[in-house]
């Protein structure tokens, strides 16, 4: 496979403006200011850390709470004045914290103040980027976000290398990217994508029209908020366990999941497997213990860079799992990624304290208890996820994505595209069975039986048969008067 042939794949991939890529840097922008910042202005780095994961769970509660019980229809991205008022309280933590570093002034309050204002910015900006990518198909949000995990970490592999003047310069100009490429991102979502309330810009102006749907939905159905308390603990308790000393969004152990998975995307499309995303997590969560618990002679990072590619597999579960709520069953994402960072936030304190205060009570032990306990937290998650996804119910049509590919989910291709919709006006129209209807589908997207086959789980055999009869009950005699009979549709 040559890199021709590679970057064609991609590019069929990746239909998405590389705005969407923007997405990473809002955690390109939290490791470069609080988590491994320019040295001179952080006396107390965690402490300060703190404030600012504070200010993050504070201000993404308000917003959970302001849409819940105002039942607000437009979405924040939707107001251009929301994408200011983010990118003013980034920029004035930002401008602050150059202040102290370049001045050495030693101004404690006025730096803790600015880290909870710069983690109401960061809130808000997460929020407003997942209302966005959010209604993309599944795959493809899967596929946004993990090529913009590896540039970010390219990012900050590159900006650690600046001096503190330079870097200052990167903050900055990271700032205002973040919020710009946003802006430019929530006016290329295609228009046919189900969107509750959703900005999208009509063909006519640039000027954000705000869609509105009643049917959004307020609520965060238990099964996935439990992935998301009993993954982030599990994760967060092995991290500080394991004392990672590599950090969390420039990690290597973020480029190699997210490498991992652009890959299999790339190969698979969208015969990718959602489950993979929790059982490789699994995975990586027990080896990492396990190497940290008997192997010796291995360097005490590497236990920590497996338990970060567990980490970055679970932040992928979580966002396609809610996304997909959002794109299949029309729940309101500024409400559902607001409760997420903000529990998934609370989780990781939790996790870390409950690390701390283990190591602590045994220190001649400390080494087995803590994999113990991270042995039974991997646990925990592992049967969170076979419960969340293993049962069907009626009102659990989210599960679906971890329960076969979505090439194979005939009800997300017929109720989520233009053609889908016409084929199913057709399909009334001529009487045709459930499963004609799926085939015509697909052969209006002029796959060849084989494919059909693939997708649909059937022998090519049937396939063909489903394909005379519906072309029996079309009064169609070839492909060609199939697709004059579909008429002229704008796929997707």
């Amino acid at each position: 496979m040559g890199i021709a042939h590679i970057w064609a794949l991609f590019k069929q991939r990746f239909s998405l403006p590389l705005c969407c890529l923007g997405v990473g840097l809002v955690s390109t922008w939290t490791e470069l200011s609080y988590i491994h910042p320019p040295a001179g202005y952080l006396s107390v780095p965690y402490e300060l850390f703190a404030l600012f994961d504070t200010g993050t769970i504070a201000f993404a509660l308000i917003i959970a709470l302001t849409v819940r019980f105002a039942k607000t229809k437009q979405p924040l991205v939707s107001r251009t004045s929301n994408l200011v008022i983010t990118a003013l309280l980034l920029l004035s933590a930002t401008t602050v914290n150059l202040l102290a570093s370049v001045t050495g002034i030693n101004a404690p309050a006025l730096l803790d103040c600015f880290a909870v204002v710069a983690g109401g910015g960061l809130a808000l900006l997460f929020v407003m980027w997942f209302e966005v990518i959010s209604h993309l198909h599944p795959t493809q949000m899967l596929m946004c976000y993990s090529c913009a995990a590896v540039g970010r970490v390219c990012i900050i592999w590159l900006c650690g290398g600046l001096s503190p003047d330079r870097l200052w310069v990167c903050i900055f100009a990271i700032t205002i990217l973040a919020v710009l490429t946003l802006h430019h991102a929530r006016c290329h979502i295609p228009e046919t994508t189900p969107q509750p309330a959703l900005a999208t810009t009509s063909k006519s102006t640039s000027t954000p029209i705000a869609a509105s749907a009643p049917e959004a939905r307020c609520a965060f159905p238990l099964r996935p908020l439990l992935v998301v308390v009993s993954g982030t603990v599990a994760l967060s308790f092995t991290l500080a366990a394991i004392s990672n000393t590599w950090g969390i969004n420039g990690n290597p152990g973020v480029l190699i999941a997210s490498a991992g998975v652009v890959a299999l995307i790339l190969m698979k499309g969208e015969f990718f497997e959602f489950k993979w995303l929790w059982q490789g997590a699994v995975a990586f969560m027990a080896v990492s213990v396990t190497t940290f618990l008997l192997v010796d002679g291995l360097p005490s990072s590497f236990p920590g860079l497996l338990a970060c590619v567990a980490y970055e597999l679970c932040l992928m579960l979580m966002y396609s799992i809610l996304s997909d709520l959002v794109y299949r069953s029309f729940y309101n994402p500024t409400f559902l990624f607001s409760v997420e960072i903000a529990v998934a936030l609370s989780a990781g304190h939790i996790g870390d304290s409950l690390a701390a205060k283990c190591a602590g009570l045994v220190p001649g032990q400390s080494t087995l208890v803590l994999a113990a306990i991270c042995a039974v937290l991997c646990g925990l998650f592992a049967l969170a996820c076979i419960n969340a996804f293993a049962k069907q119910g009626p009102k659990d049509t989210w599960a679906a994505l971890m329960r076969k590919p979505v090439a194979q989910d005939m009800d997300l291709l017929l109720e989520h595209s233009r053609l889908g919709l016409r084929c199913h006006d057709l399909a009334q129209e001529a009487g045709l069975s459930r499963r004609e209807e799926e085939v015509l589908v697909l052969l209006a997207q002029k796959k060849k039986p084989s494919l059909i086959a693939k997708q649909l789980v059937i022998e090519v055999s049937t396939v063909n048969t489903h394909k005379k009869h519906l072309y029996q009950k079309l009064g169609v005699h070839s492909a060609k008067e199939l697709q004059q009979r579909i008429g002229s549709v704008e796929e997707d």
